[in-house]
């Protein structure tokens, strides 16, 4: 390459490198770059690396696991001869009994119809040295004999009780009294109890009938060192109950744990935009694209006038272009990597002060860059130096006049209408997972962005020019349209994609919560089994002795009981599949139906029901009839259609049913009638409920066989969510400030001339914050188009039934806060002394 002249040096240097449409374009970037940074280092933060999985599960030991050790399977001396036995295999060993099956009599129904919702009991041996950190007692003492327990606070809160400091299990069989209190470190939100040792071994079993289900636990024998797991297991065989011959060897259980504990150790990282995480990288490309496009509009003008200047000089257009693209690429890639910097110390301090309190587990270690995070440093680098130099009205003076006069005469806008079509397509061609979904819904609000310039350019056109100060803002804002639309642009971004996001995280969990939370209908009592030996009749008999409670509905199931070697029995279902329960609700008496359903039930299902027909549940079309299937799947009967009626019932009962028929129509056909399965007691209050549970209780049965409605929880969004949705408005504050301030210092030069007229600085104010609200206008109207664009998007896949309204309209307020925020600082620039001072 030639030498570059003197002069074009110098004009390079002083009127180029160190002029302010580059500094402006830099601490555009840099700025922009730290709040990207300390968004995805924030929300990765809630996420768990694969080393904290594995020892949240494994401890920092090897271990062994044998399940099924139920109530009365250990004697009160087993626990401590294993360990006497294992340690002479091991000696830095330890055994934890451990169930999630025991749980105290007064512990909210939420349980059985949300089975996330689990109570951990735990029996203390060494358990805080093989989980080390995780278990801090926060107030009491920790408990030293059987009985004694401590709980996390959250279970303790969740005990409807007076006198908290004793609860009782098993029926009431056992009280455990209450010694402290103590926080989970891996779940601080969970319930959770820790007993003294011989606690397990000490509760007395109930007899099967008695029982939901059986209350079962485990145990895990923990080492440290070299130790053999055959003997270790050989060890354990010698005290625990024996395992039946087709289990194999205890050992088993070790190699498995190893290689499911080696699986979790190895697995990738989960990060930021992955399937695991709420949220996406595609807000941040879009958001860091936008900032790219307010620096190319600040440098594109300076820079083409720079390229013709030193042409004039003599050097060649290729060359200066080159030399250009490399400052402005060196230049770019400095601002990005200083807010890279910034906005990891930021990050590490939001970390320990704003963040700590929503933590519900250890923080996850601030992690590398990945390939997704490449993409979103480098094409914004690239699209500003693009973008900068593309050819202007020089073209016919370059290398190559032909391709540069292609290239200027592409119309930018012609450019961006095309991606906007593209967008849309894209929006709704997007695959069947819900990431897929969210990020269609991401490109239809893209799609809306793009055009954002555009309804910017159509509303300062519409300004009226009658008034001086919209005259004057018109002037000013058609001379920076490009700067507007961006400004509106992203406060469109900070609108569409929390609204967007909480949505579908918010229509996710209600729908979930609804079928979970449906088991029974609202005002209705069910009382009913989830094994072969439980006693519905007992509990339905204690039930019954509420006073006021009424008389239930008998239901029976359409199976004969199971053989007296445990084979089941022939079942009968409805001849047409259903999509919902394939069990047949058998009723004594045609009235029982309508008691239990409703208005919903057509007039004629009881007729239909006494004339030998059935009423169906399962939405499929044509009459049903009735098969009867032996054990292994071989028909054994199929009866002729019969007269039906459908019904549209609510989802307890399609969930669980497809049907109705009588129990004489059932026999009269030849199908198998079994014994009651179910007691439903319609038109319950709340009293007869907890007075039910009560009666339950007391006479030695589970509480789990009283099941009653429990109204869904309303959605939360998970804190990664909400800091996500933080970090889109701190953003969004950061342009709306370039931009504003950027603005402000063109009205100086109209206010300096106002003010020698005698005008009042205010009345230039008053134009900036017209500006700032015409700009906050266009970004909320096209916040609003593009997430409704977005939920039809998410709607064409699942039903969309929830929008938070709280974090949504924080989004909102915290937008319109923070650009009457930057407006009041930017107008500092009226006066020369902005905030973002790069004069």
């Amino acid at each position: 390459m030639t030498a570059l002249p003197l002069p074009a040096v110098r004009l390079l240097v002083t009127r180029w490198l160190r002029g302010a449409a580059l500094r402006r374009a830099g601490l555009m970037l840099g700025v922009a770059f730290m709040a990207l940074t300390t968004v995805v280092i924030c929300v990765n933060s809630f996420t768990q690396t694969p080393s904290h999985t594995a020892r949240q599960q494994f401890g920092v030991y090897d271990d062994l696991t044998y399940n099924a050790i139920d109530v009365g399977d250990l004697g009160t001396g087993d626990v401590p001869a294993l360990r006497r036995s294992v340690s002479g295999v091991a000696a830095d060993s330890d055994v934890l009994v451990e169930s999630r099956t025991l749980r105290p009599d007064a512990y909210p129904k939420f349980y059985f119809q949300a089975p996330t919702d689990v109570v951990r009991y735990l029996e203390d041996g060494s358990l805080r040295t093989t989980f080390p950190g995780r278990y801090e007692l926060l107030r009491g003492a920790w408990p030293t004999k059987p009985n004694d327990v401590v709980v996390s606070e959250h279970l303790l809160d969740a005990l409807p009780t007076r006198d908290r400091s004793s609860f009782t299990v098993l029926s009431e069989q056992t009280r455990f009294h209450v010694t402290g209190v103590i926080r989970d470190d891996d779940d601080r939100h969970g319930d959770s109890m820790v007993a003294g040792p011989g606690t397990w071994a000490g509760l007395t079993p109930r007899p099967a009938a008695r029982q939901f289900q059986p209350t079962e636990g485990q145990i895990t024998v923990f080492w440290r060192g070299s130790a053999d797991a055959v003997q270790i297991g050989r060890a354990a065989d010698r005290v625990l109950p024996p395992l039946p011959a087709e289990q194999g060897d205890r050992s088993d259980a070790w190699k498995a744990n190893h290689a499911t504990r080696a699986s979790l150790e190895a697995a990738r990282p989960v990060a930021f935009g992955s399937d695991q995480v709420v949220v996406s990288y595609a807000p941040l490309l879009l958001i860091a694209l936008l900032v790219a496009a307010l620096a190319i509009a600040t440098m594109r003008r300076p820079t083409l006038v720079m390229t013709d200047r030193l042409v004039q000089l003599g050097l060649r257009r290729r060359t200066v272009t080159l030399l250009q693209a490399g400052v402005l690429t060196v230049s770019a890639a400095v601002a990005v990597a200083s807010g890279v910097v910034v906005g990891v110390a930021v990050a590490a301090l939001l970390r320990i002060t704003v963040l700590a309190p929503m933590a519900t587990q250890p923080f996850s270690p601030i992690g590398g860059i990945n390939a997704a995070s490449w993409v979103v440093v480098t094409l914004p680098v690239a699209v500003l130096a693009l973008g900068a130099l593309w050819p202007g009205q020089g073209a016919a003076a370059s290398s190559f006049p032909g391709l540069t006069r292609f290239l200027h005469d592409i119309h930018v806008g012609l450019v961006r209408r095309v991606l906007v079509a593209l967008l849309v397509v894209a929006a709704f061609a997007f695959g069947t997972t819900s990431r897929g979904w969210l990020l269609g819904a991401y490109a239809a609000i893209a799609a809306v962005v793009l055009l954002t310039p555009d309804v910017s350019r159509l509303v300062v056109w519409l300004l009226p020019r009658s008034r001086p100060r919209l005259f004057v803002a018109r002037g000013i804002m058609r001379a920076s349209v490009v700067r507007q639309g961006v400004a509106a642009a992203v406060v469109a971004v900070c609108i569409a994609v929390p609204i967007t996001v909480g949505a579908q995280l918010a229509s996710k969990q209600a729908n979930d919560s609804a079928f979970t939370f449906s088991t029974v209908p609202a005002g209705q009592l069910w009382v009913e089994k989830a094994s072969d030996t439980g006693d519905v009749d007992g509990v339905s008999h204690a039930v019954a002795s509420v006073p006021g409670i009424g008389r239930p509905v008998v239901v029976r199931g359409l199976a004969e009981p199971p053989t007296a070697s445990g084979a089941a029995g022939p079942t009968a279902r409805f001849s047409h599949a259903a999509d919902g329960g394939t069990a047949t609700m058998t009723l004594a008496n045609a009235d029982d139906l309508r008691r239990l359903v409703g208005d919903g039930l057509p007039g004629n299902a009881e007729s239909v029901l006494r004339s030998g027909g059935v009423v169906d549940f399962s939405g499929t079309r044509g009459a049903q009839g009735f098969v009867v299937v032996a054990n292994g799947g071989e028909r054994q009967l199929t009866t002729p259609a019969l007269r039906t009626v459908k019904a549209h019932v609510a989802r307890a009962f399609s969930s669980q049913f497809s049907g109705a028929v009588l129990t004489s129509t059932a026999r009269r056909l030849g199908l198998p009638v079994g014994p009651p399965v179910k007691y439903l007691y319609p038109s319950v209050n709340d009293t007869e409920i907890r007075s039910a549970v009560r009666a339950t209780v007391r006479a030695g049965y589970d509480s789990e066989f009283v099941h009653y409605h429990v109204p869904p929880p309303a959605p939360e969004l998970p804190a990664a969510a909400l800091v996500f949705f933080a970090g889109l408005v701190f953003g969004g504050f950061v342009v709306l400030l370039l931009v504003i301030t950027d603005q402000a210092r063109r009205l100086r030069s109209y206010s300096e001339q106002l003010v020698a007229l005698g005008i009042r600085p205010s009345w230039t104010r008053g134009v900036l914050i017209l500006q700032t609200a015409i700009v906050v206008s266009v970004g909320l109207l096209a916040g609003l188009v593009g997430s409704t664009l977005g939920l039809r998007v998410i709607a064409g896949h699942y039903v969309v039934t929830a929008v938070p309204g709280l974090p949504i309209a924080a989004s909102l307020v915290l937008t319109v806060i923070a650009a009457g925020l930057a407006t009041a600082l930017a107008s500092r620039a009226l006066t020369g002394r902005s905030v973002v001072n790069a004069a």
